[in-house]
C-alpha cells in the first residue's frame, strides 16, 4: 500500500471521476473519493490544494492516470486554440482531466452498460459486473462470458443482459485482451469499425471505448447531448430534428478538423458543460 501527497491545485478530482469516464467511484460525506480503475484502487482527499492519496499504485502511476503532472493551461491550450470562444465552458469545467485508463475490458463493458442509460444506473450495473472479479479487480473476459443473462435481467440490466456474455465471448473469439490492446495501434476510424463487430456495440459505444479505453484522443463520442452542444455553438441553422447518421458525421468531422488530437477532450468539456446547463438552455 502506498501513501503520498500530490499538489492538486487546479484539479477538481471529484469532477474527473464523476464526468462519465469511470463508474466505480463513490464520495464520502467528508468529500473523500474512493474507487477503482482497472486494477488500481485509490482513496483521495483534498485539503488546501493538496491531494492526500492511499493506493495500491505508486505516486507516479497516480500522476499518469489522472494527468496531474500537466497544469490547466497545458491541458486546454489545444482546445482553446481550436476555439477561443469555448473559454466559457473550459472555465466552467476547471480542473477537469481526461483519465488514462489501462483496462480496455472494463471500459468496454462499462460503455456496453451505458447504452440508453444514465450515470447512476450505469454505476450500479458496472458494480454488479465487478462482483464477478476478485478483490476489486474487474472480471476477466472468461468470467464475463460465463455470466447468466437471466441473473443480469433480475439485477436490472434489461435488454443489455444477454449482450454481456455475448460480447465477452466474441472478444475471446477475436483474440481476447490482445485483440483489444492491438486496437490502440490502429487508426481511430479502424478501431471504431472493429469494435462494432461486438454485440451491443454501436457507433457511440465504440467511440467511447476508443477514446477512454484505447487512447484515441481524437475521437468524439456523439450523442444527443453533444449534438445539442455543437449545434448550438456552431450550427444554429440546424435547430430541430433528430441525430441522424449525416449529422453524426458532420459533428465528428467538424470536431476533428477544429480540435485535432484534442477533439476528445473538447468533447468532454462540451459534455460536462451541457449536462450542467441543459435545463437552463431548453
Amino acid at each position: 500500500m502506498f501513501e503520498f501527497v500530490v499538489d492538486g491545485r487546479g484539479i477538481d478530482f471529484g469532477l474527473c471521476v464523476s464526468s462519465g469516464q469511470v463508474f466505480r467511484w463513490r464520495a464520502s460525506d467528508l468529500g473523500v473519493w474512493e474507487g477503482w480503475i482497472g486494477g488500481g484502487w485509490w482513496r483521495v482527499g483534498k485539503e488546501s490544494g493538496i491531494l492526500t492519496v492511499s493506493s495500491n499504485r505508486s505516486r507516479e502511476e497516480f500522476t499518469r492516470v489522472f494527468g496531474v503532472d500537466r497544469g490547466e493551461e497545458e491541458w486546454f491550450t489545444g482546445v482553446l486554440k481550436g476555439d477561443p470562444e469555448l473559454s466559457d465552458a473550459v472555465v466552467g469545467c476547471a480542473g477537469l482531466r481526461l483519465i488514462e485508463q489501462d483496462d480496455p475490458v472494463e471500459v468496454l463493458f462499462a460503455f456496453v452498460c451505458s447504452a440508453n442509460n444514465h450515470v447512476k444506473r450505469i454505476e450500479g450495473m458496472v458494480g454488479c459486473l465487478a462482483e464477478f472479479g476478485e478483490e476489486g479487480l474487474f472480471p476477466s473476459l472468461e468470467n464475463l462470458a460465463g455470466i447468466d443473462g437471466q441473473f443480469l435481467r433480475e439485477r436490472g440490466f434489461g435488454y443489455r443482459a444477454e449482450r454481456i456474455s455475448a460480447c465477452a465471448s466474441t472478444v475471446i473469439e477475436l483474440g481476447g485482451l490482445r485483440w483489444l490492446e492491438d486496437l490502440k495501434g490502429v487508426s481511430s476510424e479502424q478501431a471504431i469499425l472493429e469494435l462494432q463487430k461486438l454485440p451491443g456495440v454501436g457507433p457511440k459505444v465504440a467511440e467511447c471505448v476508443a477514446l477512454f479505453g484505447l487512447r484515441h484522443r481524437d475521437v468524439v463520442p456523439i450523442d444527443t447531448h453533444i449534438w445539442n452542444a455543437v449545434r448550438r455553438r456552431y450550427f444554429p441553422e440546424l435547430e430541430g430534428g433528430s441525430l441522424t447518421l449525416g449529422r453524426r458525421r458532420l459533428v465528428g468531422d467538424f470536431m476533428r478538423d477544429r480540435f485535432g488530437a484534442d477533439a476528445g477532450l473538447a468533447h468532454l468539456v462540451l459534455f460536462v458543460d451541457e449536462m450542467r446547463n441543459w435545463r437552463s438552455r431548453r
